[in-house]
């Protein structure tokens, strides 16, 4: 028991504040500096110097460095998280992590460095493609966008195997530690409470944005991949006016130069806590605190509803906020279950504790049970670190839309109002893509990118 204190002791002690404040404060710090154009990186990378959670920080330092238009920048730090990727998830099993750390264990996932999304490692690939285009790097621009068909194609074959290999590991490891009738049916129960009004939208880990936006690509670039992509694009969206309109355009092989108007419209769904209080009974009367806390998904933040491009509006691509509740639908099971586990943990370290002889008598010979303070100090230590992991990158957009036009030498750009958000002189010969991303209201940074 002793050897049990002071390893709790030593993880709570490495674990830094994260393990019991959460990154809820850090989340709004965030967004503060991407609405007020923060464009200092000093802090981000001595952070990642230090090796202070490397991914999280230079994921969220790339997608702040797109928005301040260092585009060299930004791709810094976007290899730096793809390496990440590549070395820390990538080359093992995305969830072989379940088991390693103590601390992990013991506290919770603030504990230790972000994992990362899926959606974020093809966005990764697509940030750089965008980055290259608006440095006028076409060739570079190429291979980032294959890489992300690429991971896409892994990401359907590969991870939806890996999540059934860790629940099933996560159910063994469960199974192996209740000691206190914690039973199947429920861990079931607890399950569907959080996964009741979750639903995968797109099939398996799709992003169909990624596959319209190089289908478009190519299809600039006379690739006729351009034009296959385009119809994988519509088969996820069928009825997509947008996309049979460019399938259309593809297809009839007319070379006069167009106006592509894309849209990164808001924010999408983030994440916050809820904590699930485990009535105590299912355990045992020693048992000072039993919980656990799951990030659950928060509604999502719509900028102008639409944008009008001479006088043609836009309409949706892709649905971001439908590829994050896809993948939450996917993983929310094991989430459940990680937590589960934990409590389990702290249950059981409660319980153990509750067992060692409190009685006190008195000098007539009469015994009473104290209340056993180890018992409560592991009841308190479980009450302080059930926090739910709800790290994210704020800046992905709700939804994705486009629109089309000739390119006649000018490209009015209007809000849902009929306000004039730009005003751009094109050039008449040339294909151009105006790439426009809106936070909220008031808040747009945009590039032309001329093919």
């Amino acid at each position: 028991m002793k050897n049990i204190i002071f390893t709790i002791l030593l993880a709570l002690f490495f674990s830094g504040c994260a393990a019991i404040s959460g990154y809820e404060s850090d989340i709004q710090s965030y967004n503060q500096q991407i609405l007020q154009r923060d464009c200092g990186f000093d802090d981000d990378k001595k952070a990642i110097e230090n090796g202070n959670d490397v991914l999280y920080v230079a994921l969220k330092a790339g997608m702040r460095a797109r928005i301040c238009k260092e585009y060299e920048l930004s791709n810094n730090f976007f290899d730096i998280a793809e390496s990440r990727y590549k070395n820390d998830v990538d080359l093992k099993s995305f969830f072989a992590s379940i088991g390693d750390g103590v601390s992990g264990t013991f506290l919770n996932s603030n504990s230790l460095d972000y994992d990362g999304r899926f959606y974020e490692r093809i966005m990764i690939n697509v940030y750089k493609a965008l980055n290259f285009m608006a440095l006028g790097k076409f060739d570079y621009a190429r291979v980032e966008l294959n890489r992300a068909l690429n991971r896409q194609e892994r990401a359907k074959e590969y991870y939806v195997d890996e999540i059934l290999k860790a629940q099933n590991l996560l159910n063994d490891k469960a199974k192996s530690r209740n000691q206190i009738g914690f039973s199947d049916s429920q861990i079931s129960k607890l399950s569907n409470i959080y996964t009741q009004n979750i639903q995968a939208i797109y099939p398996n880990f799709i992003n169909p944005f990624a596959t319209y936006l190089s289908g478009l690509f190519f299809m600039l670039e006379n690739d006729k991949k351009g034009y296959e992509l385009l119809k994988e694009s519509l088969e996820m969206q069928p009825s997509n006016l947008a996309i049979k309109q460019d399938i259309k355009f593809a297809k009839s092989g007319k070379k006069e130069p167009q106006i592509w108007l894309i849209y990164e419209n808001g924010q999408s769904a983030g994440l916050k806590e809820e904590v699930f209080h485990i009535p105590l009974f299912l355990f045992s009367d020693e048992v000072y605190h039993a919980g656990i806390a799951l990030p659950v998904l928060t509604s999502p933040k719509q900028s102008y509803m639409n944008l009008e491009l001479n006088g043609q509006k836009t309409s949706q691509v892709a649905d971001m906020n439908a590829i994050i509740q896809t993948e939450f639908a996917k993983i929310s099971p094991i989430l459940i279950r990680k937590e589960i586990l934990r409590a389990l943990f702290k249950s059981a370290l409660q319980y153990s504790a509750s067992q060692i002889s409190q009685r006190r008598c008195d000098s007539y010979g009469r015994c009473y049970d104290d209340l056993n303070p180890l018992a409560m100090l592991f009841g308190i230590y479980s009450a302080i670190t059930t926090k739910a992991d709800i790290r994210y990158i704020p800046t992905m957009p709700s939804n994705f839309q486009s629109v089309r036009v000739p390119n006649l030498g000018n490209a009015m750009i209007k809000d849902d109002n009929g306000a004039v958000l730009l005003n751009l002189q094109t050039d008449k010969n040339k294909n151009t893509i105006i790439y426009l991303k809106s936070l909220t209201k008031g808040f747009f940074e945009f590039d032309k990118i001329e093919f």
